[in-house]
Formats: C-alpha cells, sequence, structure tokens
C-alpha cells in the first residue's frame, strides 16, 4: 500500500497501527487519535496533507517517512511530484478585521480536546447558527484541517491566528460577508499622499486600504520615525492584529475610538 496525501489517517491507522508513533513524533497533538472518539472520526476525515498541515510540517517529509516505514521508498520523481502545503492568507483579511465583536459567533473548544471530546457537533451548529454578516471563530489547540475542506464546500473561507502554543483562533467567514465602514474613495490615494508631518507628530491615513495594506504602511512609517515622534494613525477599526506587533518592537499606543469608522491610534516608541 503506498500512502499518499489523500490517505485517510483512520485508514491508515487500522491498517498500521504503528505508524501513531511517528505521527505523535511530529506534533504531541497526535496523542489525542489514541483517543477511540476522536480516532473514530477525525481520522477518519482527516487525510495525511491535513495532518502534515495540522503538524505544520513538510507534506513531501512527512509522506516519505510513512511510506519508508511500511516498506515503500519513494523515488525522486515521485516526491517531486507533491505538492507543497496550501496555506491560507498570512493576513487576516478584510472579512476579519472589520467584523463587529457582536457579529463573531466563537466556540472555544480548547477544554473539550484536552478531555478527548469531540467538538464536531457543536462546530457544525455553531455553522448553522450563522446570519447574513456573520463569521465563526473557533479556538482550538491545534490546527482543524479537516475542517477547512469540510467547510471550505459549503462555501467558506478561513483565516488562521496562533495566539500561542495550543492556541489557535480560526475564523471562517464567506467573501465580501460584510459591508465597507465607509463610502470615500481612499483606495487611490498613494503612500506618500496618506503621510503628512506636522512638529513632532506623523500622520498616517490608512482608511480604505485592504489588510495587509495598513499594517505594512504603519510598521513601514515606524521604521523611518525618529526618537522623540508620534505617530497618529487615522484608521477605520481597532487595528487588533497590529497591536502585538507594535508591543514586540516596543511602542506604547492609545486608541480613541471617535465613532464608528473613526479611530485614532498614537504610537511612541517606549521610553
Amino acid at each position: 500500500m503506498i500512502i499518499t496525501k489523500d490517505s485517510k489517517i483512520g485508514g491508515i491507522l487500522k491498517k498500521y497501527p504503528h505508524l501513531l508513533d511517528i505521527l505523535v513524533n511530529y506534533n504531541p497533538h497526535f496523542k489525542l487519535l489514541k483517543k477511540s472518539l476522536l480516532r473514530n472520526t477525525i481520522a477518519k476525515l482527516a487525510t495525511v496533507e491535513k495532518a502534515a498541515k495540522v503538524a505544520g510540517v513538510s507534506l513531501r517529509g512527512l509522506l516519505k517517512e510513512l511510506n519508508h516505514a511500511v516498506g515503500y521508498e519513494l523515488s525522486h520523481t515521485e516526491l517531486a511530484g507533491i505538492p507543497e502545503l496550501k496555506r491560507g492568507p498570512e493576513f487576516p483579511p478584510p472579512e476579519v478585521t472589520g467584523v463587529k465583536t457582536e457579529d463573531i459567533v466563537t466556540l472555544d473548544a480548547r477544554e473539550m480536546l484536552h478531555r478527548g471530546e469531540e467538538p464536531f457537533g457543536k462546530i457544525m451548529e455553531a455553522v448553522r447558527s450563522l446570519k447574513q454578516g456573520q463569521i465563526f471563530l473557533l479556538e482550538a489547540i491545534f490546527e482543524p484541517g479537516p475542517l477547512y475542506d469540510l467547510l471550505e464546500k459549503k462555501g467558506f473561507l478561513s483565516y488562521t491566528e496562533k495566539v500561542a502554543d495550543e492556541h489557535y483562533k480560526v475564523y471562517f467567514y464567506k467573501k465580501d460577508s460584510i459591508k465597507k465602514t465607509t463610502g470615500i474613495a481612499y483606495e487611490e490615494l498613494a503612500p506618500e499622499k496618506r503621510i503628512r508631518k506636522e512638529g513632532e507628530n506623523i500622520f498616517v491615513d490608512v482608511k480604505g486600504l485592504e489588510p495587509p495594506q495598513p499594517m505594512e504602511l504603519i510598521l513601514s512609517v515606524l521604521s523611518e520615525m525618529g526618537k522623540g515622534k508620534t505617530l497618529v494613525i487615522e484608521h477605520e477599526r481597532k487595528p487588533v492584529f497590529l497591536l502585538p506587533k507594535l508591543e514586540e518592537r516596543g511602542y506604547t499606543y492609545v486608541i480613541d475610538e471617535i465613532k464608528p469608522g473613526n479611530v485614532i491610534i498614537k504610537i511612541k516608541k517606549r521610553t
């Protein structure tokens, strides 16, 4: 039996139980497959490709290792024909950054997964409950590989954020599921026309830009900003994904949400 990217983990483990140890070596979360309930649900849905994505490892490397363990050596031609994994967007899309807090349906499945329970039923219940303009946020201890394909078939795209070890936030949304927060045509403005200096303040207008452009422009200006200066950002919303990056780089910030669609962020270098 040649193990391919589309081989189901459940079928592989049923035929070759010892391969579970190889999966566990790639990612300790695969120990959950030793629990009968999860093994009978997740493993039946998950392919080797999805297992590689969850573990964050090379699909080629995992397939080579699994096949070697069952006595088959993939040729150079076969290895070259294995595609590398395609991941979701690196930066949060506007459907995520622009959604209102009350329009996010959240399910924190971390405790359930730690207990070895299967959250699939609650996940699908939450998805079915979504109304127009809402998105689904799943919090898990690893990337839910099989769920990506399952919900993609139902028209959902996804964005995954790793918050910490054993804490992933996975947003499922439909393209253009939100409306623009402003009708002003800022998108045509060139970057240099969005920046102005007034004394010790540097003003940057990022309204109308699609992610990741606001974050890229802000970080670019900060990298060239001298000591003692204050960067004042004119934004449409609170930039929740930018804030951790500011803290990592040693900046402090103050956020003033003046009204919907008008947010001012003042950023300084920490002294």
